[in-house]
């Protein structure tokens, strides 16, 4: 990945190898006349323009490669999807006398092995997200967050919460249970751009509440997923558990949704990516009975008020919306600032946005890594909009290669600043995936709410004042679940909640996977 990163060249003539001839002397001698089709072309036409023809040796493109692995569809996925159905029951059982099937107490003190299972195998866990393109800063805060989550105190914080309970009956003497169970046969998506970290969430979530689960690979960064599900796979074999709660399949996303939902006999998704294509498969889902559990997009807001520290709120700003290039769900995508401070902070914020560096994944001081393709055209064409329609560009505003150099065809983008930025701009509505930053001057905390939950996502947001009458306010009115008050906007621990969404973000607000892949049954007994 190195190589891919260092010389877009080399993964520019790869996929040119692919292509017919044809295409290929339509690329070298029509560049210019290819139709801006998709993100790739408009990569390769960009980079035909500032440096030529993207020409490499059949050595160079192989040096590249760190892996192969098999690629599935429909079949190997009902392969899968059957295997989950059948060991469902051994999953799960309320009580020890009850047959077969672990009980609730027995998959959380597996848990323990399990994590000292997934501490062995960090380093390589580790060597695989960096071959693949993820940045050591961010593999390292996303992956222990996670892997740190299983010690005893918080196992037995989340089982407690899958317990039974019994609650009071108007009779004396009756009793009526509650219950939670396991939906059984679960389909997990995992996302690209945290395929250890959140994805690991949602799989060891599911296996606590008593699922047998099958996982789409996601197909831009497979490996560390795959890695994931075989160590689980192997923890599991030690346990004497059953080996196949953990199956992975990878194929063309949208064929093995379609085949999970209308075809499969799963009874519940796990998704984890866009909004509209998320809630096109959820409308699915729901149309054929099968519990859905989106994860889908975000656009945060994050509130700035007169009386902070202004450099401490800075600094909580530029983490929240450029770390990790600001490719995250949850970041800060769009910032309400007050005016009686607004000079002051955007100075504090440009120098210390300007001090991010570009770098390669395996290095520690790497703070922006490569954008997808997608995503960087996504906002080198949001931020022309804005730009064409008055905003003003505080800082940024281009793109560079790995070495921090203003390029025209770079992966990089360097750290972006707006003010004035008018209303009907996209970036004010919809999910900048990428390190942009609109701004807005704002007089009154009505002003600021009201622009707040202008968009279509309710996900993660944050506050930064000193008054707690503005603090109350903000977590009354916002339009989303997860508040940060005067802290870190990523904020996330062991008992903290597993994101969740309002609006086009997830529909249900709030919540722990592990009681999201159940549901609750009652029973009542007589005196």
């Amino acid at each position: 990945m190195n190589r891919a990163i260092e010389s877009p060249r080399i993964l520019l003539a790869m996929a040119l190898r692919e292509q017919g001839s044809a295409n290929r002397f339509a690329a070298r001698y029509l560049g210019g006349l290819l139709p801006e089709r998709t993100p790739e072309i408009r990569l390769l036409k960009d980079y035909i323009k500032t440096h030529g023809y993207p020409s490499a040796t059949n050595d160079e493109i192989d040096d590249i490669a760190f892996a192969e692995y098999a690629i599935g569809g429909a079949r190997e996925t009902a392969q899968a999807c059957e295997e989950a159905k059948r060991i469902r029951r051994l999953m799960h059982r309320e009580l020890h006398d009850n047959g077969a099937g672990l009980t609730l107490r027995e998959r959380a003190e597996g848990l323990i092995p399990l994590g000292k299972k997934l501490w062995k195998h960090y380093e390589d866990f580790k060597e695989i997200g960096i071959a693949e393109g993820t940045p050591v800063k961010l593999f390292d805060w996303q992956t222990r967050k996670i892997f740190k989550s299983l010690h005893r105190e918080h196992i037995d914080f989340a089982t407690s919460r899958l317990e039974p309970e019994e609650i009071p009956c108007n009779e004396a003497g009756e009793r009526t249970v509650l219950s939670r169970y396991p939906f059984g046969a679960v389909g997990i998506f995992p996302p690209y751009n945290a395929a250890i970290g959140l994805g690991g969430l949602a799989i060891l979530s599911s296996y606590w509440a008593g699922n047998a689960n099958v996982i789409r690979t996601p197909s831009r960064m497979p490996l560390t997923n795959m890695e994931l599900v075989y160590v689980l796979t192997d923890a599991m074999k030690e346990l004497d558990f059953p080996v196949s709660a953990f199956q992975s399949v990878i194929g063309p996303a949208r064929e093995i949704a379609d085949y999970m939902i209308n075809r499969s006999p799963l009874n519940a998704m796990v998704y984890y990516g866009d909004s509209e294509v998320g809630l096109q498969l959820m409308a699915q889902a729901t149309l054929r009975g099968m519990h859905f559990v989106p994860e889908l997009a975000g656009s945060g807001a994050s509130l700035v008020w007169k009386d902070v520290d202004i450099d401490k709120a800075a600094q909580y700003v530029t983490h929240a919306r450029f770390f990790g290039s600001g490719q995250i769900c949850l970041a800060a995508k769009r910032l309400f600032l007050h005016e009686a401070i607004f000079d002051e902070f955007m100075e504090a914020l440009v120098e210390m946005s300007n001090q991010l560096k570009v770098g390669l994944p395996e290095d520690s001081n790497t703070d922006l890594p490569a954008l997808g393709t997608r995503a960087l055209y996504q906002i080198i064409d949001m931020t022309a909009e804005a730009l064409g329609k008055g905003a003003k560009l505080e800082t940024g505003g281009y793109r560079m290669n790995v070495h921090g150099e203003r390029d025209d065809a770079g992966l990089f983008y360097m750290p972006t600043i707006l003010s004035d930025v008018p209303l009907d701009c996209k970036m004010w509505y919809y999910e900048t995936f990428g390190p942009v930053l609109p701004v807005m001057r704002i007089s009154s905390f009505e002003q600021a709410i009201s622009q707040a939950n202008n968009t279509p996502y309710g996900l993660r947001t944050s506050v930064y004042s000193d008054d707690p009458e503005i603090w109350q306010r903000f977590f009354d009115e916002i339009d989303a679940p997860g508040i940060a008050v005067n802290t870190d906007h990523l904020y996330f621990d062991d008992y903290y909640p597993h994101l969740g969404g309002l609006k086009t973000s997830g529909i249900h607000g709030g919540k722990y996977f592990y009681e999201s892949l159940t549901y609750m049954k009652y029973r009542h007994f007589p005196g």
